[in-house]
């Protein structure tokens, strides 16, 4: 049994990321390790990088569920409501390291703490993330302690000299793998053609060991009998039609979960995520871990384009050979359902190497 840490993004409220954590650290338990998460400050408040046990503070309180109920019978800011839900999530499900990062700031102890340090998932190298820093290259454990599982730059394209600043890290990992097909090119530019192409972790859990974990939101809404709408990009006046020309089409209201005036619907956590996307009639997002779900769970589901984001999506797509999800109008929103048979097959298959590359990387 190995002791290993995962440096992952570790701020912020955003579904996905909190969703990928977790499912990384339930599958390298289940391989028999023992294993962490490092909190990583980097770009979070002045306040929580001076006072860090503050946020230790705030998630034992929004972990207590009476306390929870008190103040959500009080607060009505979206936001802050949001906020608990995240700081709740943390506190019950994520299994934290005793040790905190701070850009240019790692303890000493934390450098060899630990036998294996893994990078990734979510969109720890995307150089347009200003609380990304060097943390996610590991530079400070030596390169047989260095794992990179399923990492993504998060874009197209990458600032002229980012990547032949970022080559000495890259090249300094034992075993690498990386989410997006756009990954594996920019590798092979710095000759590090061995990196593998991997399943996010969210991906490795079952659609039922994910069933297992949901958690129905406190609004009362009918299964599916919604469009759920999750569009990190600022919808676009055709999107927006869309949603709303086919919400009266089927005759199903929409819930959209990045309205700010419906604090019932934005102030939820991630397990209540995953209960609307199982739960939803049609998901319409422009979100990879919203298709990731839509797909383990069999959606109805149409994915809207990001510019300059679309790498991620799109291999995923390809993996499941449903391109045509991607949004072109009214005329592409019946599905063929019978279709998830084969992404079952192509899943189960990209799943067990996935699975391969953890146990060898983590031997």
């Amino acid at each position: 049994m190995k002791k290993v840490c995962i440096v992952t993004i570790t701020l912020g409220s955003n579904f996905g990321n909190r969703l990928q954590n977790l499912a990384l650290q339930e599958t390298i338990a289940a391989l028999g390790h023992q294993v962490e998460t490092v909190r990583n400050l980097t770009g979070d408040s002045k306040i929580l990088r001076t006072f860090p046990v503050l946020l230790k503070i705030m998630e034992g309180i929004a972990a207590n569920k009476q306390v929870c109920l008190f103040l959500n019978f009080f607060i009505k800011n979206p936001r802050i409501k949001k906020k608990i839900c995240f700081l709740g999530f943390n506190k019950n499900y994520i299994k934290w390291s005793p040790y905190i990062v701070i850009k240019d700031q790692i303890p000493r102890a934390f450098k060899n703490d630990y036998d294996i340090y893994v990078c990734g998932s979510d969109q720890i190298w995307n150089p347009d993330m200003k609380f990304n820093s060097d943390i996610e290259f590991l530079p400070f454990v030596k390169r047989e302690k260095k794992v990179a599982y399923a990492a993504s730059f998060g874009t197209n394209d990458l600032p002229n000299g980012y990547l032949e600043r970022i080559s000495f890290y890259l090249s300094d990992f034992n075993y690498i793998s990386v989410r997006e097909k756009r990954a594996l090119e920019f590798l092979k530019q710095i000759h590090r053609s061995d990196a593998l192409l991997a399943l996010d972790p969210t991906m490795l859990l079952t659609a039922k060991e994910w069933e297992r974990r949901e958690q129905r939101p406190d609004f009362e809404t009918e299964e599916y009998s919604y469009i759920l709408s999750y569009n990190l990009k600022t919808k676009t006046a055709d999107s927006e039609k869309f949603i709303q020309d086919l919400s009266v089409k089927k005759n199903l209201k929409i819930i959209d979960l990045l309205d700010h005036k419906q604090a019932d619907y934005y102030g939820i956590g991630p397990l209540e995520f995953i209960y609307l996307i199982h739960h939803a009639a049609i998901v319409c997002t422009d979100s990879f871990h919203a298709t990731v779900f839509s797909l383990l769970y069999h959606k109805n589901f149409i994915v809207f384009d990001r510019k300059h984001m679309n790498s991620r999506i799109d291999t995923l797509l390809e993996i499941a050979d449903m391109t045509d999800r991607k949004f072109s109008g009214l005329e592409n929103i019946e599905m063929d359902f019978s279709r998830y048979d084969c992404f079952e097959k192509n899943l189960n298959k990209k799943r067990k190497q996935s699975t391969e590359f953890l146990i060898k990387a983590l031997h």
